[in-house]
């Protein structure tokens, strides 16, 4: 069920707003209008591309995956179905008193040792909207985003290590590129460093995965020279 919601002036020169692509931008304001009063709803993008970008021909896929990785939208399963909660909701909106109760389960509760929210990215930016209950003036924790069975696996921990040590918000653990990076042998400790990198020169997740998977590219490249040159040096000695 669709909902009035507002837009404040600032959003669109928010930092975390102009680096989304220009048709996520729309999507992302349309999530709100999907969102209950506690700034949740049920992650099905098929339906959500339906109701909001019927005309459009565009990969919605793609769509999610931005919002996803840059942390405007967090995402969590409860008995084996997958919703979605936006960051700093509760702070940017105001919620007409007429407006039901949430009927949608909460995340997972996180420990109070957790950062609180994700995407420092993100949640305590301007412009962002998000759950207070689980972003405050900070960012939600790996926890929030992650179903409770993905808390104890490589790519939950992970993302949470990140998001705790290293500072970088927008990792999320359903990142397809970052699952693609860990099936090519990608190592956990790489990918911190890269992201405790990014930290240290101020860029995003986004940046992050970039710079992960050219180097991961050069290293073949120059893997693959060495296996050429000695293939040659071997020939020359027949």
């Amino acid at each position: 069920m669709s909902r009035i919601r507002t837009i404040k002036p600032e959003f669109f020169t928010s930092e975390d707003i102009v680096s989304l692509t220009p048709l996520a931008r729309l999507f992302y304001v349309s999530l709100w209008c999907e969102a209950d009063r506690e700034g949740r709803f049920e992650w099905k993008p098929k339906t959500l591309k339906m109701r909001y970008l019927p005309a459009d021909d565009c990969d919605v896929s793609l769509l999610c995956d931005e919002l996803v990785n840059a942390g405007m939208v967090e995402l969590y399963e409860v008995d084996g179905r997958v919703y979605a909660v936006i960051p700093g909701f509760t702070r940017h909106q105001v919620i007409n008193n007429r407006e039901q109760s949430s009927d949608i389960p909460e995340p997972p509760q996180k420990t109070d040792a957790c950062v609180t929210r994700e995407s420092g990215r993100k949640e305590g930016k301007e412009g962002k909207e998000g759950n207070t209950r689980h972003s405050g003036d900070a960012v939600a924790c790996a926890d929030v985003a992650v179903a409770t069975e993905v808390r104890t696996t490589r790519i939950g921990l992970l993302c949470k290590r990140i998001r705790q040590e290293a500072k970088l918000q927008g990792v999320n653990p359903h990142d397809p590129m970052l699952r693609a990076l860990l099936d090519a042998g990608y190592g956990d400790d790489d990918i911190f460093e890269v992201c405790r990198e990014a930290v240290d020169k101020g860029k995003s997740w986004p940046w992050a995965i970039k710079v992960i998977q050219a180097r991961k590219d050069e290293a073949a490249k120059v893997q693959q020279s060495a296996v050429s040159a000695r293939s040659t040096m071997f020939k020359g000695g027949i």
